[in-house]
């Protein structure tokens, strides 16, 4: 059995740390979503790609969003099933995220 952790060999460093979710304005919450998903189509784009084209856009809308909080709409949209997702979209570097191809009927 091993013995726990004892407060000296915890890593506290604040990129250890878990991100917590971050408040965002109910109002802008739209305007957000139409952001991420007007720099997105149907080929794969990494997160943090998505993230800088969203806060360039955010800056011309005068939406004063971070880029923790346009991550949160990203994993939002995943969830609700409106973006594809390809590896984990948490890491910003390594997941990819694309428009929801629905095929033609």
């Amino acid at each position: 059995m091993s013995e726990p952790k004892l407060d000296a060999e915890i890593d506290v460093r604040p990129e250890r740390q878990p991100k917590l979710p971050v408040a965002i304005d109910p109002n802008i919450v739209e305007a957000l979503d139409q952001a991420i998903l007007s720099v997105l189509d149907g080929d794969w784009h990494k997160v943090a790609i998505v993230i800088a084209r969203v806060t360039d856009t955010a800056k011309t809308q005068a939406l004063d969003v971070s880029a923790q909080a346009i991550a949160q709409r990203i994993y939002a949209l995943a969830d609700d099933k409106r973006l594809e997702v390809q590896g984990n979209v948490r890491r910003w570097r390594a997941g990819e995220v694309r428009l929801k191809i629905v095929p033609a009927t």
